[in-house]
Parts: structure tokens; sequence; C-alpha cells
């Protein structure tokens, strides 16, 4: 089987604009049955997940496994992971199985890391981290979106999102748009290149204000998205960082 796994804060699964997965801190895990694999190749790779040390302990090192964070995990089936690129440029998925023992086998795979202690912790903290974001389409994979920047990150990504798949921005019109924040104090902090009659209009209506002295603030978001039969990537113009097709 092939695996990708992403840490995560939050996580979900959209179909027909229904949720149908969902969970807090824990692990997304795409999975894919190859043609070798079986029933005990499933039970083998959930021991191996569950068990792996991917998560920061008291020190800030990655030292602890998701059983000991009493995290969840969300396992979605993505057959693209058996991509074979080796030959031209069109993917070959030949080396995944036929969907009905893939789906037995997908079955297997979670009745396995059931058999682990994932159950949700109680609580919530303020979000830091890379909080890394897959968005998918009826074709797989669409948008790949992240940032390091503290408590900014969720803010700044869901704004990025907005940017791409609502107002139909090119990523890098997305990430380069201006942004604004709230602080703990629910005090809305705004880019510097955000107009002053935006801002005079928001603090007519009683909010608290600051203008942040940045053109280019809150986060690094960096992302990329499919896009013609392609893909388009985009970097903060105000951070290092660049995306690049290879």
């Amino acid at each position: 089987m092939r695996a990708l796994i992403q840490r995560v804060t939050a996580a979900q699964v959209v179909i027909d604009e229904s949720i149908v997965g969902k969970i807090d801190s824990g692990m997304l895990v795409l999975v894919c049955a190859m043609l070798q694999d079986d029933v005990q190749t499933a039970n083998n790779l959930a021991a191996k997940i569950a068990k792996l040390r991917i998560f920061q302990n008291e020190d800030g090192r990655m030292n602890k496994p998701i059983t000991d964070i009493s995290g969840s995990a969300l396992v979605v089936s993505q057959f693209t992971l058996a991509a074979d690129t080796r030959r031209g440029n069109r993917p070959g998925f030949s080396g995944a199985v036929a969907p009905d023992q893939a789906n037995a086998i997908y079955e297997s795979f979670c009745d396995a890391l059931a058999t682990h202690d994932m159950s949700i912790a109680p609580g919530k903290s303020y979000t830091s981290s890379m909080s890394p974001t897959i968005l998918f389409d009826d074709a797989g994979p669409h948008i790949v979106i992240g940032a390091p920047g503290a408590a900014y990150i969720p803010q700044a990504i869901s704004q990025s999102i907005v940017n791409t798949v609502d107002f139909g921005m090119s990523m890098s019109e997305a990430v380069s748009a201006p942004r604004i924040a709230i602080t703990k104090n629910q005090i809305i902090e705004v880019s510097n290149r955000i107009p002053q009659f935006v801002t005079d209009e928001i603090e007519g209506m009683g909010y608290g204000l600051i203008r942040n002295y940045l053109s280019y603030a809150f986060a690094r978001v960096h992302g990329v998205k499919t896009a013609n039969g392609g893909w388009q990537g985009g970097a903060d113009p105000g951070r290092d960082g660049v995306a690049l097709i290879v």
C-alpha cells in the first residue's frame, strides 16, 4: 500500500455539499491499495502509522505518536497515489488494484487503525504550526496550500482559498492579495495596502482596528493548484520562497 500522511489541526471530506468525514487534530491519511497488497499489508501499514512519532512533545520536537495526543485519523481512499510517470507525461494507474478489491483492503486498513486509541481530544488551543491544507475536486487533489506564521495561519490560508475558489484568482494573485487578521482581543488588523476608505468604514461600524506597517502581512502563504490541465503556483511576495514547476 501507499500512504500520504499529513498532520492536521482539522480535516473534513465533503461530497455533494455533504460532510462525510470530519476530525479535529490528528492526521489525514490518503491510502492506495497496490496489486501486491492484501489484508495483512493493510494491518502492517496501520500498525506502523499508529506508531509514527510525528507529533510534537513538550519540547517542541517530533517525538509523539498520534495515540499520545489523543488524535484522530481521517482516512481517504486515493488511487492517484499509484500514478506511474516513468514513461511519457500521462500518469498510468495500472499498479492500483481493481475498485472492489481496493475497497476491501481499504476497509481492513480502517478497521486495523480503529484498534488503536485515536479518540478526539477535548479542549482547543490557539492554532499554530504550518497548517497545510489540501482541497480535492472530482479529479483528485486540486489545491495544496500552507504557511508558517503562528496564530495568523488559519486566517491567511482561508482568505487565500476564498480568493482563488470564490473569486477566481490565480494562485499567485490569491496569496498576494491584501489580508486581514482578527487578534485574540477581537481587534481587526489590516495589511498596509488596504485602502483608507475601507478601514474608515470598518471603524465607523464600531470595530477596533490596527493598521500593520507591512504591505504583505500575516503569515507567509505558498500554494499550488491545478489549472487548465497543468499546475500553477504562488509564493507570498513579502517573504522568501518561490513556486516552481519541475
